[in-house]
């Protein structure tokens, strides 16, 4: 009875403790939007716009802390037109990639990286060129229609390693929404084109290790093995040393590129049941583990004119040869591995036998009338000129 009665007093001692830190929390978020607003109608009174830029920004990143996204997101974008240079442009854009990721508003997040990347590319154009700031004026670009000039990025306001830093979050983002659409070619590229480690820099959004992870998935997923030997395997320094950070995805990828697949596949299904609660990549697990082993498949029979079914089957751990058939034949009605199945006794993949030289003769024959194409519309442009016809 006592206990009871005990643990009755304990559970609403509890309820008034988080009843009273809710109301307390309430009147403090209450007092913090009201100084926020007067401080937002000070500075429009004002007239200065980096003040009121910064007054939408703290109100965003106010309603950001307390869970109202769409409004955090609104204040983001009213702190635009205040903007007076690209370094506000930018953080514009990291601010609002940040709330739509949140948000799961892919496109928007897509967007707003696009938008950065293009601002830093024009960026890296303009000081490569030497051109002035009295220059830009004459010829209006991208960093002036962003909101201003390229103070405060490559110069004495930020260095280089944050300009680079800078354009590897928007490169993350960019990943991340072309993952989410299943763009998983395009996925591998952002994430393989990184030239800088991101490290801790972008946590709230993306781990140096995610990277490494996702990147690897979509990269065997998609590329071949050249793109593979240029921007994972041997020549992408960055990539490899991120991938150092995740030591099961970097021994996956070694051993798919040294044909080991069904090691690869193995240690694919150890690391599936954690990818599969992946806040990003969980619902690709399944697509992405599936063209992978499409890949590992139309590999390893490429260099056979004639192999076992039997023995393929052993080696992949195929529970039943049928099942591995019925792979195999689905990838033949595709057109991705270019053999047939001979199912009489022991069953044999037998590569199709193609003519070499009809293959030349059709290649050269339709280079030639591609070239005959071009000429006659070179001349057609040419006698349009010559008679002032062309628009």
């Amino acid at each position: 009875m006592d206990d009871n009665g005990g643990g009755g007093e304990e559970e609403e001692e509890g309820e008034d403790f988080v009843e009273n830190w809710s109301r307390q929390m309430d009147l403090e978020n209450q007092n913090e939007r009201k100084r926020l607003d007067e401080g937002l109608t000070s500075s429009k009174a004002s007239s200065l716009k980096e003040s009121i830029r910064l007054a939408h920004n703290d109100l965003g990143d106010y309603y950001y802390n307390i869970g109202d996204l769409k409004e955090a997101f609104q204040c983001y974008a009213k702190s635009r037109e205040y903007g007076t240079s690209v370094k506000h442009t930018l953080a514009l854009c990291v601010n609002s990639i940040r709330v739509a990721l949140e948000l799961n508003s892919m496109a928007q997040v897509l967007l707003y990286a696009n938008k950065g990347l293009a601002i830093l590319k024009n960026v890296d154009q303009q000081s490569a060129a030497g051109e002035t700031e009295k220059k830009m004026a004459q010829r209006p670009s991208i960093i002036q229609q962003a909101g201003g000039g390229i103070e405060g990025i490559g110069g004495a306001g930020e260095n280089k390693e944050e300009q680079n830093l800078t354009r590897a979050k928007f490169t993350c983002a960019a990943a991340l929404a072309h993952l989410h659409f299943g763009k998983y070619a395009e996925a591998a590229k952002h994430f393989t084109s990184l030239k800088t480690e991101i490290g801790n820099s972008y946590a709230e959004v993306i781990s140096q290790q995610d990277v490494a992870v996702y990147g690897g998935l979509c990269a065997l997923a998609t590329f071949d093995r050249v793109q593979l030997k240029k921007r994972v395997v041997h020549e992408n320094f960055t990539f490899r040393d991120m991938l150092s950070t995740a030591p099961e995805m970097r021994d996956i990828v070694e051993d798919f590129w040294n044909s080991r697949y069904p090691q690869c596949l193995s240690k694919l299904d150890v690391i599936k049941k954690e990818l599969l609660l992946d806040i990003h990549v969980g619902k690709h697990v399944h697509k992405l583990f599936s063209l992978i082993r499409q890949k590992a498949l139309i590999q390893y029979t490429k260099p056979f004119s004639a192999l076992s079914l039997t023995t393929m089957a052993s080696a992949f751990n195929c529970d039943s040869v049928e099942n591995l058939e019925k792979e195999i034949a689905d990838l033949i009605t595709a057109d991705k591995i270019r053999a047939r199945i001979d199912s009489r006794g022991e069953k044999i993949l037998r590569a199709k036998e193609f003519d070499k030289r009809m293959e030349t003769f059709e290649h050269v024959q339709s280079t030639a009338e591609k070239f005959v194409e071009n000429a006659g519309e070179a001349l057609l442009r040419s006698s349009l000129n010559r008679l002032d016809l062309a628009l």
